[in-house]
């Protein structure tokens, strides 16, 4: 799939940092990190983890941006656009890389461009902004190359037809409240067996790809129907609108209700 390609509005050195400003933030473009030194908590809708040295962290528009420094951190910080996206919170683009980025073959070569940043960073002549987004768009295609490459592996063989199989059978019952357990054996495996090998074909558990099915489809419903919060969550595969609030809160640290008024459309 041809992915857009950014048009770079602001690139930041950030040296020393021992902590945010803000817990948390909500940006109106895309905004990627690039660290340096340190490290630091995020979470991004479903994405939460770490990130370290060589790491990076993009964060889509209009996405709550949750961030807590463990270490002073030294980092580039990033503001683009991509012609033609409107993302809203919580739906995922799987084209497009998102949340935490780790490079492998490209590892050396970001670290030789981040050395080069830093020494543009301070400069603002003409030449040096053309030489600044040079390098970012360098960095732009060692992540959507490696990206690029873990979605073919995935297509060719990676995954096992089992595993493929099961992705399927979770995916249609995600919204009618189905049992992992009955998919597991369906394909004659047994829970823990359908998780272990789900885990490592799709690095996320099928409960967590069951849970973003759902509450993608409820941000979609709350920002664009007036359904009844137990309407919706019937609608998402949840026994009622509490568990539903329950769940979409702990995920997104975000009420439905609060989410309906910001994200109304």
């Amino acid at each position: 799939m041809h992915l857009p390609v950014p048009q770079w509005h602001t690139c930041v050195h950030w040296q020393h940092k021992e902590h945010f400003l803000l817990a948390e933030d909500t940006y109106e473009d895309w905004v990627m990190f690039i660290i340096e030194e340190g490290r630091f908590t995020f979470r991004i809708g479903l994405h939460e983890g770490v990130g370290e040295p060589g790491d990076i962290i993009i964060c889509p528009p209009h996405h709550r941006f949750f961030r807590e420094t463990l270490s002073p951190l030294s980092f580039h910080f990033v503001v683009f656009g991509l012609d033609g996206l409107n993302v809203q919170t919580g739906m995922e683009l799987p084209h497009i890389p998102t949340g935490h980025i780790k490079l492998v073959k490209g590892r050396q070569r970001l670290d030789d461009n981040l050395v080069k940043l830093a020494q543009a960073a301070d400069l603002h002549t003409l030449p040096t902004a053309s030489y600044r987004e040079h390098l970012l768009m360098d960095i732009w295609y060692l992540i959507v190359n490696e990206h690029h490459m873990e979605g073919e592996a995935i297509g060719k063989g990676a995954v096992s037809p089992q595993m493929e199989k099961a992705a399927e059978m979770l995916g249609k019952q995600a919204l009618t409240g189905g049992d992992i357990r009955a998919v597991a054996q369906a394909l004659g495996l047994t829970a823990v067996q359908l998780t272990r090998r789900f885990q490592a074909a799709f690095r996320q558990t099928p409960i967590r790809y069951v849970t973003s099915i759902r509450l993608q489809t409820a941000c979609k419903l709350l920002a664009g129907t007036d359904r009844t919060l137990d309407d919706i969550a019937q609608a998402c595969g949840y026994e009622n609108g509490f568990y539903l609030s329950r769940m979409f809160k702990k995920q997104t640290n975000m009420r439905p209700s609060d989410y309906r008024k910001t994200h109304r459309l």
